[in-house]
């Protein structure tokens, strides 16, 4: 509860700076996504067979969250630290390291989505073990083995609490849109004025389960790794 209690008054205390993040990369990276996604259902869907869609569908949406919580992670992180100037650094990191999170981001999406695919726990321990790689670099710098080693070390330790927040986040997230579009069908016909009121609500608000997660993270990394 207090780190509900803190990761709401970050987001409510920083809000105007979190739409930044919101409209200037989240946003335009979640429309980008709907719109390659439902061209993969369009061009490969045969006799309402969808197996590439999805595994698209699965695929780009692990890689843009992944790729999206760069910005909020740095900020908390520095917030945490007392430092100042926190959007511009925080925009810094992102853009400045945008390839290497890239990089990472489609690895480790690749590695779940085959591994849940195939077989669905040993997608749920990838993800788990390795969901903080760049939570590591964000903190503490780059380096491959370096940020593999420590994600997995933290998630050796907090196995279960990582699984349930994750599971969480999706589920809220679940509830959220599935709610935004009832709520939007009453208002509007158009396909695409509900995508939109889903993504900018979505941008809102998911960025509450990114802090929360950021400052468990950095409870966790403190007591593993900095304590003594």
């Amino acid at each position: 509860m207090k780190t509900l209690k803190q990761g709401i008054g970050i987001y409510t205390q920083y809000f105007d700076k979190f739409l930044l993040f919101a409209f200037i990369i989240m946003l335009p990276l979640m429309l980008l996504q709907t719109f390659f996604v439902n061209y993969i259902y369009a061009v490969t869907t045969v006799d309402d067979i969808m197996i590439l869609g999805d595994f698209a569908n699965a695929f780009m949406s692990l890689l843009v969250l992944t790729i999206i919580q760069v910005p909020y992670i740095k900020f908390v992180l520095l917030e945490d630290e007392g430092e100042e100037r926190l959007v511009r650094k925080s925009f810094h990191t992102f853009l400045d390291n945008a390839f290497i999170y890239f990089m990472f981001s489609a690895i480790f999406t690749l590695m779940v989505v085959l591994g849940s695919t195939l077989f669905l726990i040993p997608g749920i321990v990838l993800l788990v073990f390795f969901y903080f790689v760049p939570y590591v670099w964000t903190k503490s710098g780059f380096g491959w083995k370096k940020g593999f080693s420590r994600a997995a070390s933290l998630a050796k330790k907090h196995f279960f609490a990582i699984l349930l927040i994750l599971v969480l986040i999706g589920v809220f997230d679940t509830v959220l849109s599935m709610s935004i579009t009832m709520l939007a069908i009453n208002f509007t016909d158009s396909y695409f004025g509900v995508l939109i009121a889903k993504l900018i609500i979505a941008s809102v608000v998911y960025p509450i389960g990114i802090i929360i997660l950021t400052l468990k993270f950095n409870g966790w990394y403190k007591d593993m790794f900095t304590a003594h």
